[in-house]
């Protein structure tokens, strides 16, 4: 399948079979972040969509990658929020984003649940980010995910 990258350039991606996402996933270190730094890593995530892992997966994800699974799985997100992901894209510049334990998250049909501003900071600041990844949940939890209290001032000074 061809995919058209910014520019005229045409980068050709084809998703492998069902057998070989297998082995690839079979063949994956998870005792190491994964380092999907050019578009044949999407191999890497379809196979981890096709044969989700029962724990969140470390991978360093570089703007290339980032740029295409953001238009390739970013299908059933509510609208970009442009200030948002400006400055998500100043802290992957200024260093603050960091490994925290959030994750971006992909449903079993490998439809984006979470992160679509984390991995838009990433393709503006043009530096990649390492985060938590978690694969094969279920495409009905998309109304669950973010649902929790976010902190006040007052609670962060209190801590």
């Amino acid at each position: 399948m061809a995919m058209q990258a910014q520019g005229a350039e045409v980068i050709e991606f084809e998703r492998p079979s069902a057998t070989k996402l297998r082995a690839i996933a079979a063949e994956l270190d998870f005792s190491k972040p994964l380092k999907w730094d050019s578009l044949d890593k999407l191999s890497e995530f379809y196979a981890l969509c096709e044969r989700s892992p029962l724990h969140s997966v470390v991978a360093k994800i570089w703007p290339v990658v980032a740029d295409k699974l953001l238009e390739l799985t970013n299908t059933h997100n509510r609208p970009k929020g442009d200030h948002y992901a400006a400055l998500m894209s100043m802290y992957c510049r200024e260093g603050v984003y960091t490994l925290t334990g959030d994750t971006l998250k992909w449903s079993k049909t490998g439809v984006m649940l979470d992160g679509q501003h984390r991995l838009s900071g990433c393709v503006g600041s043009k530096l990649p980010i390492e985060s938590h990844v978690v694969f094969g949940l279920s495409d009905d939890l998309f109304d669950l995910i973010d649902q929790g209290k976010k902190r006040s001032p007052g609670d962060i000074l209190a801590l």
